[in-house]
């Protein structure tokens, strides 16, 4: 679990991954959860949308909790930002919540409402 907490874009965190999965060892009640590891998680930076940010009209900025103690959630954005001010961007951004399986006393419209203004901040540097 360590290593997913602090390695998760690691090339080694990935074909962990996929060695358990491949292993059997995964009940198949998590799977779906399980392969949100392998496919769901970035692992780039933004720095690697530089050649496309002059054709770019928008931005889905995807979400899975709002657990940002770390920087986790607000420095890939606060990067894209970064990226962004060096180009004429005058495009949209939209928020998706792809974490419903850990609601817990919000509904999804506050928990999307406290990321927008979560990526607010950090569009803004």
């Amino acid at each position: 679990m360590n290593r997913l907490a602090t390695e998760w874009r690691s090339p080694d965190t990935h074909t962990a991954v996929v060695d358990l999965l491949r292993s059997g060892q995964v009940p198949p009640a998590v799977h779906t959860l399980y392969m949100n590891l392998l496919v769901r998680f970035g692992r780039s930076d933004a720095s690697v949308l530089r050649d496309i940010l002059p054709i770019t009209g928008a931005f889905h900025l995807k979400f899975w909790d709002l657990d940002d103690t770390d920087g986790r959630v607000s420095n890939p954005i606060r990067d894209l930002g970064s990226e962004l001010r060096a180009t004429d961007f005058a495009g949209t951004f939209c928020s998706e919540w792809g974490g419903h399986e850990w609601i817990e006393g919000e509904t999804a419209t506050d928990i999307t409402r406290r990321h927008l203004a979560l990526a607010r901040v950090a569009l803004a540097g």
